[in-house]
């Protein structure tokens, strides 16, 4: 906290752009989900850009973000099952956007739930 604390409440205003990908067969809908969001599965859905792969843009401030994927798929039978990815999933944000990454998750962190919608 330098000169009384202004340097800290200004980078709290700082946001990092961030390219979020991830492939999922099967994916009716797609979110991101986090502590930047209050977990809501509704507050950054992510955009089908291509055959099972996900995609959106977020800007977060910098420090150390919790995040994980909220998926609906399209399950036999015309039934719908929810299920979590990468629960747990920590994401640093640079103060600097230069060193900024952008992430992709893998599937096969999946946490399954069923969730039979009639």
């Amino acid at each position: 906290m330098r000169d009384g604390g202004k340097e800290t409440r200004k980078n709290m205003n700082v946001l990092v752009p961030h390219t979020i990908r991830i492939r999922v067969p099967s994916a009716r809908h797609v979110a991101i989900l986090g502590d930047f969001n209050n977990w809501h599965s509704n507050a950054h859905p992510l955009v089908q850009v291509g055959a099972d792969l996900w995609e959106r843009i977020i800007d977060l401030p910098p420090g150390k973000h919790r995040y994980a994927f909220f998926v609906i798929d399209d399950v036999e039978d015309r039934d719908l099952r929810t299920r979590v990815i990468g629960n747990g999933s920590v994401l640093w944000v640079p103060e600097n956007s230069a060193q900024s990454l952008s992430i992709t998750a893998h599937p096969s962190l999946a946490l399954r739930r069923e969730l039979r919608v009639a």
